[in-house]
């Protein structure tokens, strides 16, 4: 037995193993150890002697479908803004300046990447421990403990959810309006982010007084006297205008476009002379909210046609159109670089918990333990994402994947439980554990310089280290005539510190090929801070030696964590 435990102590200080950094997930239940509940005996010797071997093995179930924001509260996002910063996104954002041009695919600038998935995990633990009493009423007591669980983890796109909008009709579209005198003419509307990814000539000078789509003005002043082709409708949310697309400048309620380029829903406007429009340059997230629509001829009160540059106009845009190659999408080029948002399962062991512990009792009152613990991470085939050629468990280009435990990291840390009233009606047990997962290498998509989301990008190499601490104030109650049964009221905070990553290059090759481009470690550390609040009600049947038990546990609030559900079931016996 003595050889044992030593075997045990020594396992709990070489703690190397496999946790994704950027950890986006809560503590599973029941993972905190023997210590989380200790002596609850109160009127049974389990000891053989002054020794004690205990079992323990449990079920559980997790659900995830959304997640806290980034401020502290109860306000929830989609699960996507933890795994790329934003819940809908451009795919240009992954670029340098948040821009890109990648030739021959517009979408890239064009589509709103819209991630909506499910997280489903379901698994059992099972573990051991060993202890032995000694000193004045076998009062203090060494221990050694041991656990691992073997999850399922189901990553499921929300079939229900479009994950990538913006498809040709989105964008652009055509339709008959009836003018003034009753004829029916063919109007069009093309929303401007898509204007400037056409190949068209479109003018650069937004400074100026010639702001021009193929050659055709659309500036002018505030007298009217300018002819343009196309006027402006505003979409706060980029969706197909509504009504009638082509007016005149004489119509009400037509004003000048203001600098910052925001137009209200439905508001109609023209680029105005005075106006300086260089901060639309390039900017698709205000264009993707205006539409170009065609001037509706001004010769008479009531409008019977759209103008000649008008129409020309149109026509300049259709065949650009026509001959572009919008028939790719968002997922053809993302597809073209190994990635994709695919539902992902896994399944496999996960990190092996390992803790030595001292505790006293003080008389029957009051139960003090210290805890030394760490994780060792296990790899076997079972535990690997498909396509990867390591052990190690996360592959970076599957957007939607999580790891089964550890990702290369050392975890160490230390716990201290007291139990008060231990055997009492009514007990009180606090515990506070803080640990810190060593730095490791890990290869994950490059944050680059100014973009705005982070994990989608070519491969890097980055050393990443982070630490937690996980904490639970539990009220028991036990049964008036028997202590045997328990109901267990608990609360619990989990707080992990934001990750410190060092990027092994200073530069990288872009999505698309372009060289040199620098990589960004605020952006890969932003929002990795955690913070999650939990209640939850156990009940517990305590027959002699061993314990029956089930529990559930809720999320009730947080930032950048998961609203997630837990419930679990389990035993524990000892002899």
């Amino acid at each position: 037995m003595t050889n044992f435990i030593k075997k045990i102590l020594a396992l709990s200080l070489i703690l190397s193993g496999t946790a994704i950094a950027r950890e986006i997930r809560n503590p599973l239940p029941n993972t905190v150890g023997y210590l989380y509940n200790p002596c609850y005996r109160c009127d049974h010797d389990c000891r053989d002697g002054n020794w004690e071997l205990g079992l323990h093995g449990a079920g559980y179930t997790r659900f995830a479908d959304s997640a806290y924001d980034k401020k502290h509260g109860t306000d929830k996002v989609p699960l996507s803004q933890l795994y790329f910063g934003k819940y809908d996104f451009r795919l240009e954002e992954a670029f340098q300046g948040a821009t890109a041009s990648v030739e021959g695919n517009p979408w890239v600038n064009i589509s709103t990447v819209k991630p909506r998935f499910d997280y489903n995990e379901r698994g059992v633990r099972f573990g051991g421990n060993v202890a032995y009493s000694f000193g004045k009423d076998d009062s203090w007591t060494f221990g050694a403990s041991a656990g691992i669980p073997y999850r399922v983890i189901e990553v499921e796109r929300d079939a229900d959810a479009s994950f990538f909008t913006d498809g040709l009709g989105d964008v652009a579209t055509e339709k008959k309006q009836t003018m003034g005198d009753g004829s029916s003419v063919n109007v069009y509307a093309v929303r401007m982010d898509l204007v400037n990814q056409l190949g068209v000539p479109v003018s650069a000078a937004w400074a100026t007084t010639s702001v021009k789509v193929a050659d055709k003005n659309l500036s002018r002043d505030t007298s009217g006297t300018d002819d343009v082709a196309g006027h402006l409708i505003g979409r706060l949310d980029k969706s197909v205008p509504t009504g009638d697309f082509a007016f005149k400048y004489s119509d009400a309620g037509v004003g000048s476009l203001a600098a910052s380029g925001v137009l209200a829903t439905d508001a109609k406007a023209y680029f105005d002379d005075a106006n300086d429009y260089t901060a639309l340059d390039g900017n698709n997230s205000v264009l993707s909210k205006l539409w170009l629509v065609p001037t509706a001829d001004d010769i008479a009160a009531t409008s019977t046609d759209i103008t000649n540059d008008a129409k020309a106009l149109g026509g300049a845009l259709k065949n650009a159109i026509d001959t572009s190659l919008l028939a790719d999408s968002v997922v053809d080029f993302l597809d073209g670089k190994g990635l994709n948002f695919d539902s992902q399962r896994v399944m496999g062991f996960g990190n092996l918990d390992l803790a030595a512990y001292l505790a006293h009792r003080f008389g029957k009152k009051v139960w003090v333990a210290a805890e030394l613990g760490g994780k060792l991470g296990i790899a076997s085939e079972t535990s690997k994402v498909a396509g990867t050629a390591s052990n190690k468990i996360m592959d970076y280009r599957k957007l939607l994947a999580q790891p089964l435990g550890n990702n290369g990291h050392h975890e160490l840390g230390g716990k201290v439980t007291i139990n008060v009233s231990n055997c009492g009606k009514i007990a009180l047990r606090l515990d506070g554990a803080g640990y810190w997962a060593f730095s490791a290498k890990e290869k994950i998509g490059a944050t680059l310089k100014t973009s705005t989301i982070k994990n989608i990008g070519p491969e890097v190499v980055a050393d990443i280290d982070w630490g937690y601490f996980l904490g639970h104030a539990d009220l028991i109650f036990r049964h008036p005539k028997t202590k045997n049964m328990e109901l267990d009221l608990s609360y619990e905070l989990y707080y992990k510190g934001e990750d410190n990553v060092k990027f092994a290059d200073a530069t990288v090759t872009d999505l698309d090929d372009d060289t040199g481009k620098e990589v960004d470690k605020a952006l890969a550390q932003a929002d990795t801070k955690v913070i999650s609040h939990k209640v939850g009600a156990q009940f517990a049947y305590r027959p002699d030696c061993l314990s029956m038990y089930a529990g559930v546990r809720q999320s009730v609030a947080g930032k950048n964590s998961m609203r997630d559900n837990d419930f679990y079931f389990g035993f524990d016996g000892a002899f």
